[in-house]
């Protein structure tokens, strides 16, 4: 039965209403009779695809009329997968359990279940939200190109989350090339920009400000909704590419105007607690260290949901406390202390621990005074360090097609690690402390450390070690590079060592 001319004129409104954002419009769509409804869903597929704002119109009639499409129909399907495809799709949360469960296009029903894990990360439970990538990524295997861009998105997104910044960066890199690929520019940006968040994470200033720029480049391309997110998604960012280029001001700029983007684009991913996280790093560095207790103070108490936020802000107040020598420092170490241990424990966010624990034991060790706690820190960051390498040989065990990097991605990566060398000696020998412990209590804490001979070579001078090739190794890069087995320890001494004992 076709619509009367009275109920399409109505019909028109409601467009008209869409097109202009004029607010109640959804409501307006859903209150249409059945049949103008579809009719206007027919009018949103005609316009999907054509110039600004048409297409733009064509998701939000899709968004808005989402308790209409029918998981067993093929032409609904393909409006949902546009609405996953382009952005808007957690605003369709409530209705995708019934594509994953009923849809009658399956990769589209993997797609919707890896759309409701981000919704489960976001909320904090990240096993249910691993589980689902990891599904998605294992059946995508072969077939499905969509989901299997999509899956490596979303688990890269997790794995950043997570603090596994060496998996995150493989994934977000090749998610990216899987988007590009199938056209999906909305898809290849999020993916971009997970990978800047990676360069943030490995102090990548360089690189992370050509991706930027790329990515500031590609957004204005996009469909209206991913055109929004990205817009709000690379100023927080900003902010901290100039904080680490040293340019103090740009970065409270950045923040701020990160701060208004959030209240246009209703952004769900926004707390005030970042304005204080950034501009207390900026005072710590401007070495005002009243005002950043301060700022780190204020930010906290909004903070208890967010392991990564918290425990960052958590190090920056102790080190600006360290710093003033503030007679509360050693308390507010040992809570510091007490709350990397219970994240730690949940088993979630080892390379977070890492981080913290590694800023936070340089910070009190350089004021002298608080040796003990400077320790323990180290050592939370030498077991969250065996424990980050258990995960990457757990990942390129599941996944071998991503065991491999490319050679950018070694680059990135040992880039990262000569950056960070001048600080990593008591790093070094808090690990190096630990594996004695663990291998004379009979556990061994890596597989991956020991050749067929069961025995590890150990400088004696240097407490380097000498993997398969013949190399002597600081500890931490030569975990990765040591074969399977049980791990024995005997003592030795390299060729450098040797040579300045003769000299001597």
């Amino acid at each position: 039965m076709q619509p009367s001319a009275a109920l399409s004129a109505t019909r028109d409104d409601v467009w008209d209403a869409g097109a202009l954002r004029r607010p109640g419009w959804g409501a307006s769509l859903r209150a249409l009779p059945p049949e103008d409804r579809r009719a206007l869903l027919a009018r949103a597929d005609a316009a999907y695809g054509g110039p600004e704002p048409g297409h733009g119109i064509a998701l939000l009639v899709y968004t808005a009329a989402r308790h209409d499409l029918d998981p067993g129909c093929a032409a609904d399907c393909a409006r949902m997968a546009r609405v996953i495809a382009e952005g808007p799709a957690m605003t369709c949360a409530d209705v995708l359990p019934a594509m994953v469960e009923r849809a009658v296009d399956r990769e589209l029903a993997e797609c919707a279940r890896i759309v409701l894990a981000q919704r489960d990360l976001v909320a904090g439970d990240l096993a249910k939200a691993e589980e689902a990538y990891v599904r998605g990524m294992r059946m995508s295997v072969g077939r499905w190109p969509v989901l299997r861009a999509n899956a490596a998105a979303g688990y890269a997104r997790f794995c950043l989350d997570a603090g596994r910044d060496v998996e995150a960066l493989v994934l977000s890199r090749r998610a990216a090339d899987a988007s590009e690929a199938l056209g999906d520019a909305f898809g290849a940006a999020f993916a971009r920009l997970v990978e800047a968040h990676v360069l943030r994470n490995l102090e990548d200033w360089p690189r992370l400000s050509t991706l930027l720029d790329r990515i500031r480049a590609e957004t204005p391309l996009l469909p209206l909704h991913g055109r929004a997110l990205m817009t709000f998604g690379v100023l927080p960012i900003s902010a901290d590419l100039a904080l680490g280029e040293g340019r103090l001001d740009d970065a409270v700029r950045w923040i701020r105007e990160a701060e208004r983007a959030a209240k246009t684009y209703e952004a769900n991913a926004w707390r005030d607690a970042d304005v204080n996280h950034v501009l207390g790093d900026v005072a710590l560095r401007r070495g005002l260290f009243g005002e950043a207790l301060a700022e780190y103070e204020a930010a906290l108490p909004a903070l208890a949901d967010c392991d990564d936020m918290r425990l960052d802000v958590a190090t920056g107040r102790v080190r600006a406390m360290a710093a003033l020598g503030h007679p509360g420092t050693a308390d507010a170490a040992a809570a510091w202390l007490a709350d990397l241990e219970a994240v730690f424990v949940r088993g979630s966010a080892y390379g977070i621990v890492f981080r913290a624990a590694t800023a936070g034991g340089r910070a009190l060790a350089a004021t002298g005074r608080h040796d003990d706690l400077s320790r323990a820190a180290y050592r939370l960051a030498a077991s969250a360090a065996l424990a980050r390498l258990r995960e990457i040989e757990a990942f390129v065990t599941a996944f071998p097609e991503y065991a491999s990097p490319t050679a950018e991605e070694r680059d990135i990566v040992l880039a990262h690690r000569a950056r960070t060398e001048s600080h990593a000696e008591a790093l070094r020998t808090a690990v190096a402390a630990l594996l004695e412990e663990e291998i004379a209590a009979g556990r061994t804490p890596l597989a991956s450390l020991t050749p067929p001979t069961g025995l590890v070579a150990s400088c004696a001078w240097c407490s380097r070690l000498r993997n398969l090739d013949g190399a002597w190794l600081h500890l931490p890069e030569s975990l990765p590079s040591l074969p399977e087995g049980a791990v024995l320890v005997t003592h030795a001494i390299c060729g450098e060592c040797s040579a300045s004992v003769c000299e001597a």
